[in-house]
């Protein structure tokens, strides 16, 4: 997420000499926009090759959070085949480490409804926010913020799929 908000028209030099030459050159060239593109890019990029090296060894509970960190990556950056990959990842790794109920294997089941919506499969994405939802208001009942959380996002689905009376 840091990477994705960096800044280049934002950035500080210290001597304000130089800051007027950066961005000088920088506005004279490329501009703010192409080098913030390029910039944040090129630091996904190596995130993504990095991560996907590093998980290939890992194991466990770590090996599911950094799955759903870059599972959440690619699909920021519209590659939902290998989103899906790796969130599903960790969603078999949350429910088999903490159970089918457990905060963080809900968080999982809502990360791959969302990939699901951006693919365009919204009875799958329905099917997945209902479980998300049925568990939460088991677990922590209907008022917790967490369930009313679920509630919109499962409307927002059901809004997609035009079933707006729902």
């Amino acid at each position: 997420k840091a990477v994705c908000k960096g800044d280049v028209e934002h950035a500080q030099a210290f001597d304000p000499a130089d800051h007027r030459n950066i961005f000088e050159a920088v506005r004279s060239t490329c501009g703010v926009h192409a080098l913030n593109v390029a910039a944040a890019g090129g630091l996904r990029d190596a995130l993504v090759q990095a991560g996907t090296r590093v998980l290939e060894s890992m194991t466990g509970l770590e090996a599911c959070d950094l799955a759903s960190a870059l599972g959440w990556l690619f699909k920021e950056l519209g590659r939902y085949a290998e989103a899906r990959r790796l969130l599903e990842r960790a969603l078999e790794g949350r429910e088999r480490e903490l159970g089918p109920d457990d905060f963080d294997t809900l968080a999982a089941l809502g990360n791959l409804s969302s990939v699901a919506k951006e693919q365009g499969k919204l009875t799958e994405a329905r099917r997945l926010r209902e479980r998300v939802l049925a568990a939460r208001e088991r677990t922590l009942g209907p008022d917790h913020e967490a369930t009313l959380t679920s509630v919109h996002n499962l409307a927002a689905v059901l809004s997609s799929q035009g079933k707006y009376w729902r």
